[in-house]
């Protein structure tokens, strides 16, 4: 996974960012990671328990696939499977995965509540982000290299003073300055290498959209977040199953209500769970680049 301290690091060393590759990859992907964790870690939210079992919850299933209730400190923990998988690649007992306290869980104890990510195992949304963080960072380091690009699209050749002089007008000209090239300077003296033209920075956002619209569909959210449609999911039509088009998200979401009943069930609680429903105009604030800017970032996905 991803060390967010390197970036820190990097940054309050006074390493310029603008120069390097690597540290603008790890920007990106910090950036993007946050802001697509934040939308996807909140598509449920929960009802009659204290926010930080809520919050709990929510990091539980974003990090974890197997999600445990620990009925002696009653808290959410993540877990571990423990022993062999059946022909199903099912596992039927775990292990708590934080602390120093390693307890047990299993799927035939009614007092070791278990819920999952999803019916079918895949890997943890939080794997998910970053994953798609990473492609979207090289895409905008691809948008970055082709900006600078368009500005340098011939290399000289010739003496030292015409190099000096030639660095000088370039300096102004990129800062919109007005250049005075010297009686002294022949341009018949050196040589021009015309460079390919880059690819236009257009392509890139085409292409990051793109990226976007595969991470809508892999992760569920493309039945929240549909831009031509105004209203949002209630509650009732959660239950009815009328506008969940996302079998991945309908999935997520019965198996936390299985979880929550269980629980409800064994130990008196009245946990319940529902779709956040702003949670599209969250992932449509990633694409419009926040409000108050003057201009859309990026535009809306394509349907």
């Amino acid at each position: 996974m991803f060390d967010f301290n390197f970036l820190d690091d990097k940054l309050f060393n006074n390493i310029s960012v603008g120069n390097d590759v690597n540290i603008n990859r790890a920007k990106y992907i910090t950036m993007l990671y946050g802001a697509l964790s934040n939308v996807l870690g909140n598509i449920f939210d929960y009802e009659d328990m204290e926010n930080i079992d809520e919050i709990d919850l929510k990091r539980t299933f974003f990090y974890s696939f197997y999600v445990g209730y620990d009925e002696d400190y009653e808290k959410f923990v993540p877990l571990v499977p423990s022993g062999s998988k059946n022909i199903y690649n099912e596992y039927t007992n775990f292990v708590s995965a934080i602390g120093d306290i390693k307890k047990e869980f299993s799927v035939f104890d009614k007092f070791t509540p278990i819920g999952y990510g999803r019916s079918f195992f895949t890997v943890s949304d939080a794997f998910l982000c970053w994953d798609y963080a990473r492609r979207l960072a090289e895409v905008l380091i691809s948008i970055d290299n082709s900006i600078i690009a368009s500005r340098i699209l011939n290399v000289f050749v010739g003496s030292e003073n015409q190099e000096n002089e030639l660095k000088l007008i370039f300096e102004k000209l990129n800062c919109g300055i007005p250049a005075h090239i010297t009686s002294e300077f022949n341009k018949d003296d050196f040589k021009s290498l015309q460079l390919k033209e880059p690819q236009s920075a257009i392509y890139y956002y085409d292409v990051f959209r793109n990226v976007l619209n595969e991470f809508l569909t892999v992760s569920g959210l493309s039945s929240l977040t549909n831009p031509s449609k105004r209203e949002r999911l209630i509650n009732s039509e959660v239950e009815s199953n009328l506008d969940i088009k996302s079998t991945i998200l309908f999935d997520k979401y019965q198996n936390r209500k299985k979880f929550l009943d269980k629980i409800n069930e064994v130990f008196g609680h009245d946990y319940k769970v529902k779709f956040n429903v702003n949670v599209g105009d969250d992932f449509e604030e990633i694409l419009n680049g926040g409000e108050g800017n003057g201009q859309s970032f990026f535009n809306n996905p394509i349907d």
